[in-house]
């Protein structure tokens, strides 16, 4: 479905790529939780096609949630990979 829509968006076939990035985020929201990486990815495409179709105002707010979902991502992957030093035992 997004591969469609960035199809339409090439050819600025804005009104047919539009449900299609609708439909393709509601079903990633529901299959993979509304903070998944992918999830930021069809809303940055969004918001690609709301600039384009001169709708920044909603293109702010999508693009605004999209870098949220980023920056989070970011920082649980980081987290994840850090070690907490009071909790390692002496190997001694």
């Amino acid at each position: 479905m997004t591969r469609l829509a960035e199809v339409y968006l090439a050819q600025r076939r804005y009104s047919d790529a539009e449900p299609l990035l609708k439909e393709a985020l509601q079903i990633q929201e529901k299959a993979l939780g509304p903070t998944h990486p992918q999830v930021a990815k069809v809303l940055l495409d969004y918001a690609s096609l709301l600039r384009k179709q001169r709708r920044r105002h909603e293109a702010a707010s999508i693009q605004k949630r999209a870098n949220n979902i980023k920056k989070t991502g970011s920082n649980e992957e980081q987290n994840s990979n850090t070690i907490d030093i009071t909790t390692l035992k002496s190997g001694r």
